[in-house]
């Protein structure tokens, strides 16, 4: 029985190699960085302006003695939250990296 699983080896020779040694990398833009973590933490208080506006309505449903449906509303802040926290990680990423350089 062969030990060999693919039929085509992944090792690609060059520069596509998977098994290429360590490449230098080249220090990261600063305008760049700056750019983009401008931008990211824009996008995040967008996000969470609006969960803040959907918490309000749920806390309003809930106040109205309607707790299930206010349930229901707070459960719309969801993925916003996830986006929030995924843009805030890539910032903070993006800022390690760029310390690193």
């Amino acid at each position: 029985m062969s030990n060999k699983i693919a039929l085509v080896s992944l090792d690609f020779a060059g520069t596509g190699s998977v098994c290429g040694g360590n490449k230098e990398l080249s220090a990261m833009d600063a305008h760049l960085v700056e750019t983009t973590i401008r931008a990211y933490l824009t996008e995040i208080r967008s996000r969470l302006d609006k969960a803040a506006g959907i918490g309000r309505a749920a806390d309003a449903c809930a106040g109205a003695g309607f707790h299930e449906k206010g349930l229901e509303v707070a459960l719309d802040m969801e993925q916003l939250l996830y986006e929030a926290t995924t843009l805030l990680n890539a910032a903070s990423l993006i800022n390690r990296i760029s310390r690193q350089s």
